[in-house]
């Protein structure tokens, strides 16, 4: 893992928080990317943090326009960000709907459509997607949730077989 540079959203907590430290063990650089970093007790010389609110969408491009002049060995995205909101959906108000699909959806879309040109330069990457088994089965008040994730894996599916012969691999984890 010593040739890896690894760009992680949603860092500082969470999944996102544990596979940045377990990439540290192993020797990557990690680029976190998190709202807030305050709670995180990771003291290591390869871990680099810049704060975003990754569902203000324009934010992502000027941020990784500055990540990339500083890192351009970054050869890994791991797209992780997101939060849980649940219950039924006419409990949501249109801008809470707004919101959470702007973090747990459309960003990971931004995202992707901001480095893709950078790995196609360097001519390799590798884009591991966070999704989650409600990605895969519907259940009760998780009409949200389980919207953005089942865009994610059909974004997932789809970008793979886009990229496939640019030596860029991409997946989705589904945890649960």
């Amino acid at each position: 893992m010593k040739d890896k540079c690894v760009l992680v959203t949603g860092s500082s907590s969470g999944i996102g928080y544990e596979i940045t430290s377990k990439l540290l063990d192993l020797g990557a650089k990690v680029i976190g990317i998190a709202r807030n970093h305050d709670k995180v007790k990771l003291d290591n010389k390869n871990y680099i943090t810049y704060k975003c609110d990754l569902s203000v969408h324009n934010n992502i491009e000027i941020l990784l326009k500055k990540i990339l002049k500083s890192h351009p060995q970054i050869n890994c995205l791991i797209s992780n960000a997101g939060y849980g909101d649940f219950g039924p959906l006419e409990n949501f108000s249109t801008l809470q709907i707004d919101n959470f699909m702007a973090t747990n959806f459309t960003s990971h879309l931004v995202m992707t459509r901001h480095l893709l040109p950078h790995f196609k330069r360097i001519k390799q990457g590798d884009i591991i997607f966070i999704g989650s088994e409600a990605g895969l089965s519907g259940k009760k008040n998780g009409s949200l949730y389980c919207a953005a994730k089942f865009g994610l894996r059909g974004f997932s599916q789809a970008l793979s077989q886009d990229v496939a012969k640019k030596n860029i691999r991409v997946s989705i984890i589904n945890p649960g």
